[in-house]
């Protein structure tokens, strides 16, 4: 990356051409028999200070991440730091890549690729994350067309296919995430309406800006919810978050003290209770009149 790179590596690094930086074998994929280095396919694209590229190598080679390189400045050079890499893989020919922003934030980068039979399909990915799920995915966009690159214009995105144009409105500049947290020393289970919250084992999902969730929290047997905090929740009840932007929340849960334990041989008759001491045991011959 920054000078032509040959497949095995060749030609790469300090001294081989006038590359402003070179960064070598961090995108793309190398054979799995030779362990050389394939060709690089995809359009990059720049937002933020942050460098996106998702490669691939050549036809029949494994795939490669969505990956997004941090740009450092650190006064003399330009170098690229560890990158954040997505879940999923695309094959060859990797994806183009266009971003859309309301300035430096809302960041969100439109990938085009072929999803492996033949059809064009745009996703997109939260630009400050593409390690989670995407925010949007399609596959109805026509047929793939080889290195096309998606256009974002006044919100809408283009994508070009075989004999078709076909335009995505892209509506609310950005869709926000709302992450839930569980604390104390109970468990239970978090759910949320609209669906999409089941924690458990699903703990964020991704909203339209400005469309309500309401989080419901479930205590196990024997546990307490404590109550809420973080989003403008609190209490024990069910918690609406209004999602105008990112939110955290946070539910607290305690596991419930044991029932005191009780002497029976002190208690004389039914119509009188034992009196429990403050460390939940009885106190011998210490009960209180019904």
């Amino acid at each position: 990356m920054g000078g032509y790179i040959f497949p095995n590596g060749e030609g790469c690094g300090p001294g081989f051409d006038s590359a402003v930086f070179e960064l070598c074998q961090a995108v793309g994929s190398k054979d799995p028999n030779s362990s050389q280095w394939q060709g690089l396919w995809g359009m990059p694209a720049y937002w933020n200070n942050t460098l996106y590229f998702w490669a691939s190598g050549d036809e029949g080679y494994p795939g490669d991440n969505l990956k997004a390189f941090p740009l450092i400045n650190n006064g003399t050079t330009l170098t690229l730091g560890s990158p954040v890499k997505s879940n999923a893989v695309q094959t060859y020919p990797g994806a183009g890549l266009s971003i859309s922003s309301n300035g430096n934030m809302n960041g969100i980068v439109w990938a085009l690729s072929n999803n492996g039979g033949g059809a064009a399909e745009l996703r997109a990915y939260d630009a400050n994350a593409v390690n989670t799920p995407p925010l949007y995915s399609s596959s109805d966009a026509g047929g793939y067309v080889r290195f096309s690159v998606p256009t974002v214009v006044a919100g809408k995105v283009y994508v070009g296919a075989q004999n078709q144009l076909t335009v995505y409105g892209l509506g609310t500049p950005n869709a926000s995430r709302l992450i839930v947290n569980k604390g104390g020393t109970g468990a239970g289970t978090v759910t949320s309406n609209p669906a999409g919250i089941n924690c458990g084992s699903v703990c964020s999902v991704v909203a339209s800006t400005g469309t309500p969730v309401t989080l419901t929290a479930t205590p196990d047997a024997g546990v307490t919810l404590v109550g809420w905090s973080g989003g403008g929740c609190s209490g024990t009840n069910s918690c609406t978050v209004p999602m105008n932007t990112a939110t955290t929340v946070t539910a607290t849960f305690s596991s419930s003290p044991p029932p005191p334990r009780c002497c029976w041989r002190d208690c004389r008759t039914r119509s009188r209770t034992p009196r429990a001491s403050a460390t939940g045991s009885c106190r011998r011959r210490a009960w209180s009149a019904q």
